[in-house]
């Protein structure tokens, strides 16, 4: 029974050990790493401002 103790202990202390390295180097790569600055074309185009007439009369008048 004496062996029992030691090893559930070594265990935790392992167990203990792992989840502080890592909680640090996720802290740590998310400081160190730059994310990357890639647009999407499809983000990065310009808006065009046109309204379409026959789609905004059909939203008057189901609203009549």
């Amino acid at each position: 029974m004496k062996n029992k103790i030691p090893n559930i202990v070594t265990i935790l202390i392992l167990t203990t050990l792992t989840a502080i390295m890592c909680i640090y180097l996720s802290g740590y790569r998310a400081v160190v790493v730059k994310p990357s600055l890639v647009v999407p074309d499809e983000i990065s185009k310009p808006l065009v401002p046109f309204l379409d007439q026959d789609i905004i009369r059909d939203i008057q008048n189901r609203n009549e």
